[in-house]
């Protein structure tokens, strides 16, 4: 298994949690009165097929996305923005809904709300662990 702490690692864990990008998307697409896209979904795949195409669509954007970062500082910090979205709890269900809804449901994501969102999760996040 990849180091945690790593970006294989983190990648890893983000698959992982696919289930809840799967549930983030539901009731993203809900909450914008997307209810038939939902259903749509839900009819085409299974759940088993679903937890599988995420799985395969974080792995891919996770893996794109490494790319674009050259400095060892930047990579971190796209190491941790991943761990994060993968966690459970309130905090990642909100950063996961607020990215999901700026890169599919927006025409121009406003990154301003995305880090916004971010540093509320690491704020939620340092408080539990002091």
């Amino acid at each position: 298994m990849p180091d945690p702490l790593s970006l294989a690692g983190a990648i890893a864990f983000l698959v992982k949690h696919a289930p809840d990008w799967l549930h983030s998307l539901e009731e993203t697409l809900a909450g914008k009165g997307k209810d038939l896209a939902s259903r749509r979904i839900q009819a085409y795949f299974n759940e088993k097929k679903q937890v599988q195409h995420m799985e395969l669509a974080l792995q891919n954007a996770a893996e794109r996305g490494i790319a674009q970062f050259s400095t060892l500082e930047e990579r971190d910090q796209y190491r941790d923005i991943l761990r994060i979205l993968s966690e459970p709890g309130p905090h990642s269900e909100a950063l996961r809904r607020e990215a999901i809804r700026l890169f599919t449901l927006s025409d121009s994501p406003n990154l301003e709300d995305l880090k916004e969102t971010y540093n509320r999760s690491l704020r939620f996040r340092h408080s539990l662990s002091q």
